[in-house]
């Protein structure tokens, strides 16, 4: 079995850095796998294992694309009608009507669903030596028995809530799929009405169950099931999963307004905004998530002292109920950059935060060309350090010769083009940025000279992000984060702009 040993040598199993020190954030220690060389098979043998499987599957499948499509077009049908009389008898608690013959049908089209295989035909190369991908199985009989086989009867007995709420977000995203599944081309009249009711009512039914998982209390249980019986036939469920979400929006609307009320309290600009979570079976309810925008004039003296109480106040409020990060603007620009997402040891940088939040926040931001070469010039000498530290310099192999190349001409070419910028007007800023990059390039040659000579390096360049991941205030984090801040407060306060 494939896995961590427990017998084996600690050191065997550690993830260690360039160093060979046990990377750790705080207590906790990451892993690798301790996996004995001689075990893992050949790419050769693992290419014909895939296309082998993909032979079998298409095999084994003795239907065709139109025959398998039709079939499964009458069990898509018998599932909506099944479900639907379910969740409408459920939704207003009553006892289901004929019980036993809705689990023979049940059971009935389970087992003609999984009588039903289809894969599509792949042509696999004559000669392979790299793993290559498996053709796609179809997967809408695993719908349709995730809705019967397993749905309906977590729904009878609610234990879980939230687990089962998630699960149905997750099925809603499936049928979702398959009403654009390009199989349906092969017939005439395909149920594609069937598989959008039943889509919809998937969600329907998980916003139902994530109230239920939020408020779960009798009264809560009996405001639901009041409301679905005063709806007409066929429509309770989607009339409860309206009220539901009602509900839960304006719980979430307060619970924000809160928040931004304890934190301009405290003297701080800020705004509370939201954005929907991009996620079918997301656990949050609703399914959003937050962006603590602060307005400060000045990165060190107004941002870096609030972050601690600022992350530590936001946690207080939202709880683990909805993920939130902090991002600081100046002068009515939105510094993506300084980002961070609160973990249960340091925040952490949110390198997604401009692509995701551009089209929520109606606030430029920044952008800087010549700070991204700068980032990219640092980034480049940490590789490099990295490799330096890790093989030396002699007898590398011809892909980390190459990589040490390409990362040496990018750190050169970065730092001449911010030793350009910092000659230009206006520019002075980029000088301390160039004095950085100077004094890596002359540590960087010093650790060169060090490996190759046999002599340890006390403090390699290369140690820089695992120094700031772990909280170490270490000069080199202290120096790049001072630098970075500079760049940033500069061209903010439109000394320049690149």
């Amino acid at each position: 079995m494939i896995g961590i040993s427990p017998e084996s040598d600690a050191a065997a199993c550690d993830a260690v850095n360039p160093i060979g020190q046990v990377i750790a954030v705080g207590d906790r220690e990451m892993w690798s796998k301790d996996i004995p060389r001689a075990n893992l098979p050949s790419k050769t043998r693992v290419a014909w294992n895939v296309a082998f499987r993909q032979i079998l599957l298409a095999r084994s499948a003795a239907y065709s694309l139109t025959d398998y499509t039709r079939q499964m077009a009458d069990h898509v049908r018998k599932t909506e009608r099944v479900f639907r009389s379910f969740s409408e008898s459920w939704i207003k608690g009553k006892r289901i009507p004929n019980a036993d013959a809705l689990a023979s049908e049940i059971n009935r089209i389970l087992n003609a669903v999984n009588a039903l295989s289809y894969a599509a035909p792949e042509t696999a190369p004559s000669t392979m030596t790299e793993p290559v991908s498996a053709g796609t199985s179809e997967t809408l009989g695993a719908l349709l028995t995730g809705i019967l086989g397993n749905l309906v009867g977590r729904m009878s007995k609610l234990e879980t809530v939230k687990a089962i709420a998630t699960f149905a977000g997750n099925l809603h995203g499936q049928a979702q799929e398959h009403y654009h599944s390009a199989i349906w081309r092969t017939l005439s009249t395909p149920p594609l009405a069937d598989l959008r009711k039943l889509a919809d009512r998937l969600r329907d039914v998980s916003f139902i169950l994530h109230e239920m998982a939020e408020k779960s209390t009798p009264v809560m249980m009996a405001r639901i099931v009041k409301v679905a019986k005063k709806t007409r036939a066929s429509n309770a469920v989607r009339a409860s999963a309206r009220r539901c979400r009602m509900h839960a929006e304006r719980r979430f609307t307060d619970r924000l307004r809160k928040l931004e009320s304890a934190l301009a309290s405290r003297g701080w600009k800020v705004r509370c905004l939201s954005r929907p979570v991009d996620e079918m079976d997301s656990p949050y309810w609703p399914a959003r998530e937050v962006a603590i925008v602060v307005e400060v004039e000045d990165l060190a003296e107004q941002w870096l002292p609030i972050v601690e109480e600022l992350l530590s106040v936001a946690a207080q409020k939202l709880a683990n109920d909805w993920p939130f990060r902090a991002v600081p603007a100046v002068n009515g620009k939105i510094l993506a950059s300084l980002a961070l997402i609160p973990t249960s040891h340091i925040p952490l940088p949110d390198q997604e935060f401009a692509r995701e939040w551009a089209d929520t926040i109606d606030q430029p931001m920044h952008s800087s060309t010549l700070l991204k070469k700068f980032d990219e010039a640092v980034e480049a000498c940490l590789q490099a350090s990295a490799i330096i530290n890790a093989r030396g310099i002699q007898s590398l192999h011809p892909d980390e010769s190459n990589i040490l190349s390409r990362a040496l001409d990018t750190f050169t070419n970065r730092m001449t083009e911010v030793a350009e910028a910092s000659e230009r007007k206006d520019t002075e800023h980029f000088a301390l940025a160039l004095n950085y990059l100077n004094r890596n390039w002359i540590r960087l040659g010093g650790e060169a000279r060090a490996v190759n000579s046999g002599q340890p390096v006390e403090a390699p360049l290369c140690m820089t992000p695992h120094h700031a991941i772990g909280a170490h205030d270490s000069e080199d984090v202290l120096d790049l984060v001072y630098v970075h801040l500079t760049l940033l407060q500069a061209e903010c306060d439109r000394l320049t702009v690149v």
